[in-house]
C-alpha cells in the first residue's frame, strides 16, 4: 500500500473541491463523484492505520467515514493527520524496515527449517524463490526474500512473531539503532526465562551472539563469510576485525584481561548451548541459574560488540 500516493490523491481531490466549492455544495451529482472517490481513498488509509495499530488516527478517520457531503470538514482533519501517517510509512521504508526484516530472519533461522520457513512466509503470500538461497544461510535467504515485500506484510510477520509491540506502532516509528535491536532479542530471552523455557533462552542467547558476529563481519567484508558453526572460532575472527582481540601492544593489561574474559564467555556459551540447550538432542536440561548467566552474559557481550563495531566504523 503506497500511502504517499493515496495522500496525493486525497490532496488532489481537496484542490478540486476548493476550486469548485459551489458545485460541491450545490450539485448533487458532482458531490457524489467527489464523495465516492474520497471514500475509496479514506478506506485505504483507515485500513493502513488499523493494520499498523495507529488507533488514534483510525478512530479520527472513522468519525468522518463514509463521506456524505462533508468532504470539506474531512480535509481539515486530513491536514492534521497526513504528515504523521506519511512519516510512519516512510519510517517503514528506512532503518525500521531493515531491522524488522533482520529480526524476522534471525527468528526464523533459529526456529525453523528451510521448508518450514517457506511454508510460514507462504502463509503471508510472500513470493518465494530458491534463487534467493544463494548461500547456505537461512537468515540471508529470508532477508533476500523479504527485501521487496511491502511494509504491511513485514509488519504483520513481525507482529505474528511477537518481535514488535503495539506501543511501537501507536507512535511515529523511531529509527532503531543496533543496540535497540539487540534489546528486542534480549526481551525474547527474558520472555523464555519467565515461562521457564530455559533451553529456549540459551538457544536465543547463543543465536543472538552468533548473528551479531556474522552481521558485523558481513558489514565489514561486504558479503556473508563462511561459518562452520564453531562459535569460538567465529568470535576470534571477528573480534580481530574490530580490535577486540587481546593485544598487549595496543591496550593495557587490565583491559586485555576483560577481553580474554569475553573469549572465555564465548567458549562457555558454545559448550553449554551444545551440551544442554535445545540446539541438539540432549538428556540434560539447564536450570534457571544456568540460563540466567548465559542470557546476561550474551546481553553484555552483544552490546559491547556492536558498540565497538560502531566506534570502528565512525573513526
Amino acid at each position: 500500500m503506497d500511502i504517499q500516493k493515496i495522500a496525493n490523491e486525497i490532496d488532489l481531490l481537496e484542490k478540486q473541491v476548493q476550486s469548485n466549492t459551489h458545485s460541491y455544495m450545490m450539485d448533487p451529482d458532482y458531490t457524489d463523484i467527489i464523495d465516492s472517490q474520497l471514500n475509496g481513498h479514506i478506506k485505504a488509509v483507515h485500513t493502513y492505520c488499523e493494520i499498523n495499530n495507529l488507533t488514534t488516527f483510525a478512530n479520527s478517520i472513522n468519525s468522518y467515514f463514509p463521506i456524505e457531503e462533508n468532504a470539506i470538514e474531512f480535509f481539515c482533519l486530513w491536514e492534521g493527520l497526513k504528515a504523521d501517517i506519511i512519516e510512519h510509512s516512510e519510517a517503514l521504508q528506512g532503518k525500521m524496515r531493515q531491522h524488522m526484516i533482520y529480526s524476522i530472519a534471525c527468528e526464523l533461522q533459529s526456529s525453523m527449517t528451510k521448508d518450514s520457513i517457506d511454508a510460514y512466509l507462504g502463509g503471508f503470500a510472500v513470493p518465494l524463490s530458491d534463487s534467493n538461497y544463494t548461500i547456505n544461510s537461512k537468515r540471508v535467504y529470508v532477508e533476500n526474500t523479504l527485501k521487496n515485500v511491502d511494509g504491511i506484510t513485514i509488519l504483520n510477520i513481525s507482529k505474528d512473531l511477537h518481535l514488535i509491540s503495539s506501543d511501537v506502532l501507536l507512535t511515529v516509528i523511531e529509527n532503531l539503532s543496533g543496540s535497540e535491536f539487540i534489546s528486542q532479542q534480549i526481551s525474547k530471552c527474558k520472555a523464555k526465562m519467565n515461562t521457564e523455557d530455559y533451553d529456549g533462552a540459551i538457544t536465543n542467547a547463543r543465536t543472538l551472539v552468533e548473528e551479531i558476529l556474522l552481521y558485523i563481519e558481513e558489514k565489514i567484508q561486504g558479503s556473508r563469510q563462511s561459518y562452520d558453526g564453531n562459535l569460538l572460532s567465529l568470535y576470534k575472527r571477528v573480534s580481530k576485525q574490530i580490535n577486540m582481540y587481546p593485544d598487549d601492544s595496543k591496550t593495557g593489561n587490565s583491559f586485555n584481561e576483560i577481553l580474554r574474559g569475553f573469549i572465555s564467555i564465548i567458549g562457555g556459551l558454545a559448550g553449554l548451548s551444545n551440551s544442554i540447550a535445545d540446539r541438539h538432542a540432549t538428556t540434560k536440561h539447564p536450570k534457571k541459574h544456568h540460563a540466567k548467566i548465559v542470557v546476561n552474559s550474551a546481553m553484555i557481550l552483544s552490546e559491547f560488540l556492536l558498540e565497538s563495531f560502531d566506534y570502528q566504523q565512525s573513526k
